[in-house]
């Protein structure tokens, strides 16, 4: 997949799945950068809304650093589970070219309190883990 391309299916897939984002709170904003490829940001808007933009937001929360191959896995999938599992899974256990770099750029307290831990909750890392 070009890297034009990619970037405008991970906006236009996450666009569509608000809910993937459920549990993080209204105002946190989060930027997903493909390596050599370009950024986008997804900010949450209410409990069933996102924005979702091409660029890098210099106030984002978090930063997801995410490499070509796992962004071309992580889109093809539609559930929150499947989402969750994939994500987190290439963060702690990263398979050749598909792996997810994680950088908070607040607070650990202000990460909490936008509703990130409980997040990564929700979407499954307690069972990677156990």
């Amino acid at each position: 997949m070009s890297a034009d391309n990619l970037l405008s299916k991970a906006i236009e897939h996450f666009s569509k799945h608000p809910e993937f984002f459920t549990g993080i709170k209204p105002g946190a904003t989060m930027t997903i950068t493909i390596e050599n490829v370009g950024s986008y940001t997804v900010k949450v808007v209410d409990k069933n809304k996102v924005e979702v933009r091409k660029g890098y937001d210099e106030s984002c929360d978090i930063e997801f650093i995410v490499t070509p191959e796992a962004e071309e896995e992580l889109i093809r999938q539609n559930t929150v589970e499947a989402f969750g599992r994939l994500l987190l899974k290439y963060y702690i256990k990263p398979e050749y070219k598909k792996k997810v770099e994680i950088k908070p750029k607040k607070s650990i307290i202000e990460i909490s309190k936008k509703g990130y831990i409980a997040w990564t909750a929700k979407i499954g890392f307690k069972k990677l883990l156990g």
